[in-house]
């Protein structure tokens, strides 16, 4: 069972990772994507500042969108083959905004750039990553 999200260009499953995060993309265009996020208290570390690993998720959902829909096929998979991030200063509350969009599609490989920024407008961390487009199984 899939579920029409008013912003995305396709079908959602039912279930996906991000769903549980309690955030999801819009895609103003193809190979673009954009996320303005509350910062909530369980995506904190034990330090009280935004979990890392969060922020990357966050990110490589942001750049995974933007190829997703770049591809303009909803049958299209493709998995994150490398990714360096950056990160800029520490967020413990308020909103974050971001951006993903696709740089290059060459062949099978996509590369991609996302940033998030504070509400301020500085940046908080930037990540680039390559796409690997494949085959699934029986298609």
């Amino acid at each position: 069972m899939a579920e029409k999200h008013p912003e995305a260009p396709f079908q959602l499953p039912k279930e996906y990772f991000t769903k549980h995060l309690g955030f999801h993309t819009s895609s103003p265009k193809p190979g673009q994507t954009e996320i303005t996020l509350d910062i909530q208290p369980h995506y904190l570390n034990i330090v009280g500042y935004v979990h890392g690993g969060f922020l990357m998720t966050v990110l490589d959902t942001l750049m995974g969108h933007a190829v997703f829909t770049s591809l303009g096929d909803p049958q299209a998979r493709f998995g994150t083959s490398q990714m360096t991030t950056h990160f800029l200063r520490t967020v413990n509350g308020g909103q974050l905004s971001g951006e993903g969009r696709v740089l290059s599609y060459q062949g099978m490989y996509l590369t991609a750039e996302a940033e998030l920024r504070n509400e301020q407008g500085e940046l908080v961390a930037t990540a680039e990553a390559q796409f690997t487009r494949f085959q699934p199984p029986g298609r």
